[in-house]
């Protein structure tokens, strides 16, 4: 269970997304959901020319832990930096990084949360991608 102190902003990067974006959300929104009021998902949009960004939008109006952070396209660094920037503005104790595309599990979180007081960084890599060719 999180501390007050815990503040968690899970960021999500996204640049066209709008087939994976909802699922990915709805996962990760069941783990801070449980935590408390505190924690974040916080979605930046990179320029997203298809629904991306409307049905974030959409979200974030029904989701009070959801967050929306719009920008012109950048490259996935830039969203990457736009997200951590708005967390440690926002007082984020942590941040995790996830994709938009659903490749990463959230029932993998808690490896990682477990092992937060022990290291400055945790880092995970996927063995197997789950891209198409």
């Amino acid at each position: 269970m999180m501390k007050l102190h815990d503040t968690l902003y899970i960021v999500i990067p996204a640049c066209n997304e709008e087939r994976n974006i909802k699922s990915v959300i709805d996962e990760w929104y069941s783990v801070i959901d449980s935590i408390d009021d505190r924690p974040r998902i916080v979605v930046s949009n990179d320029g997203s020319m298809d629904r991306t960004k409307g049905l974030v939008k959409e979200i974030s109006d029904l989701r009070i832990k959801v967050r929306l952070l719009a920008k012109k396209n950048g490259g996935h660094g830039s969203a990457v930096l736009h997200g951590y920037k708005y967390a440690i503005e926002n007082k984020a104790a942590w941040v995790f990084q996830t994709d938009a595309d659903g490749q990463t599990f959230s029932a993998d979180f808690d490896d990682f949360w477990n092992l937060r007081n022990q290291y400055d960084a945790v880092l995970g890599m996927r063995s197997k991608r789950g891209d198409g060719r």
